[in-house]
């Protein structure tokens, strides 16, 4: 487990600010990392994100690129970052194709822009993660809008870090929404 610190200038940090000085990026840290080939030079790397204090304050972060070396991605065009709608997945939803019961691998709208290189980034919300067999949500009075903002923002954030660190620049990053139903 590492930690990982984002600053911001106080610019940036606008109401995310509480009592006591900190900041809504404050304590996020990258718990584990899965590195997956999912063919040839296309790998898919996943992020567990603590996002909070609570048992259930944890996002999926999401990262497939082409890579020269293990570990090392090629030089992108450009990078996007998928949110998918409820009540699923970043893997479910752009991933896997929708449209065959048996699809070949490459049929995915992630592989798609990893083959024309693009850095594709996706985020899993943390209602997403909460276990099927739960049946206490009272942790999730408060929970919304503002909380999922704030996890594609800090989603958004590591993303930029994660490119700039490996060579892809500390750009912004496009976005594209799922749906919801």
């Amino acid at each position: 487990m590492f930690t990982v610190t984002l600053a911001f200038p106080a610019s940036a940090q606008g109401n995310g600010s509480s009592p006591g000085g900190k900041t809504k990026f404050d304590g996020v840290v990258i718990t584990n990392v899965d590195r997956t080939v999912l063919h040839d030079d296309i790998v898919h790397y996943r992020f567990e994100v603590k996002v909070g204090p609570g048992q259930f304050d944890a996002i999926w972060l999401h990262r497939a690129v082409r890579e020269r070396q293990p570990y090392e991605p090629v030089r992108t065009l450009d990078g996007v970052l998928f949110l998918p709608g409820s009540p699923n997945y970043f893997e479910a939803i752009f991933m896997a194709p929708l449209h065959s019961q048996v699809p070949d691998w490459d049929r995915s709208i992630v592989i798609f822009l990893t083959q024309h290189d693009i850095d594709v980034w996706g985020m899993d919300y943390a209602w997403a993660m909460v276990p099927a067999e739960t049946t206490d949500f009272s942790f999730m009075k408060g929970w919304g809008v503002a909380k999922d903002s704030q996890h594609t923002e800090i989603a958004l954030s590591l993303a930029r870090i994660i490119r700039g660190f490996t060579g892809q620049g500390f750009g912004q990053l496009n976005l594209i929404a799922g749906w919801v139903v």
